[in-house]
């Protein structure tokens, strides 16, 4: 090969190279494996799923966190239980409409564990707006018809958008878990949770461990015993919470202003028994985070 073909196999060469190593789209469709390095990003550009490691750890972590923000805020991981040791791992979607983490040997690390019906085709992870990572049919316009979402498995993060309570038909309460500490997403001590029994009034509790250490009042419908009713200013309304109560489920849940960074956490540690201390945002005056602290910011 001479020179002069050389330098006409460049611009190729780069962009195989390019193609490689970055994505701008928010799916992942049947087969199309995401390295390590390659992420996907919602089409907000708010958040961003992909691998990364906690302080001076090596192990690699499947997850989401705010894209554009100054320090790198994790907000769901996939794997926090079964880390990777180094940075060969690959995500793939199946047939089947099941999500899978494997190493370099090809193990499986992580799964989804979902199965599509007959009458999902086309099937796609998408990474929405909110933050919840989905997989869905890619021809279905309702957006609530989904295989499976990452917002059933929170960690210690809570989202706008998610269900915190329970449903009574397949039984699975969704919570919050702290992490076992700065640099190990797996579980940790403190639970919140929310306590859904039919014909009672729910009430927020932390536990840690099997002990309650913080508990809201009951709530009534409209605020929590013992705590200042809210009215939200519905002309600006940034930060609205509401509570579902029919046969099917119970559940608290929020609506924010797409324009803010919105978070709730459970920290692994705490002069408040596990809540993000005050140093780090204001009290919510939403009832969902009434016991916790919520970090908000605004969109540059």
């Amino acid at each position: 090969m001479d020179i002069n073909q050389a330098i006409m196999l460049v611009p190729y060469i780069t962009f195989f190279l390019m193609l490689g190593t970055s994505r701008s789209s928010d799916t992942i469709a049947v087969h199309q494996n995401i390295s390590d390095g390659q992420t996907i990003v919602s089409g907000n550009a708010k958040f961003e799923l992909g691998f990364f490691s906690l302080g001076t750890s090596k192990n690699r972590y499947l997850g989401i966190w705010f894209k554009n923000t100054s320090s790198q805020t994790i907000v769901w991981v996939a794997n926090r239980e079964t880390p990777l040791t180094d940075k060969l791992g690959l995500v793939i979607l199946d047939n089947q409409g099941n999500l899978s983490l494997v190493n370099g040997s090809g193990k499986v690390t992580w799964s989804s564990n979902s199965l599509a019906s007959g009458t999902n085709i086309n099937l796609v992870v998408q990474l929405l707006n909110t933050g919840n990572l989905v997989i869905k049919n890619g021809n279905a316009t309702n957006n609530e018809s989904f295989v499976w979402q990452s917002f059933d498995y929170p960690g210690d993060t809570y989202l706008p958008g998610m269900k915190l309570g329970k449903n009574f038909i397949t039984g699975r309460e969704t919570y919050l878990t702290s992490w076992r500490s700065a640099d190990d997403p797996s579980p940790g001590e403190y639970t919140l949770r929310t306590s859904m029994v039919k014909n009672k009034y729910p009430q927020v509790y932390i536990r840690r461990n099997s002990v309650i250490v913080t508990r809201s009042g009951l709530y009534n419908g409209i605020s929590f015993s013992g705590g200042p009713v809210i009215t939200p200013d519905t002309t600006d309304p940034e930060y609205v919470c509401y509570m579902v109560v029919n046969q099917n489920e119970m559940y608290f849940a929020t609506i924010a202003d797409e324009t803010m960074v919105n978070r709730a956490g459970l920290t692994h540690w705490s002069r408040q028994e596990g809540l993000i201390p005050s140093s780090r945002g204001s009290l919510a005056g939403s009832p969902v985070v009434d016991l916790l602290h919520k970090e908000t910011s605004r969109d540059s």
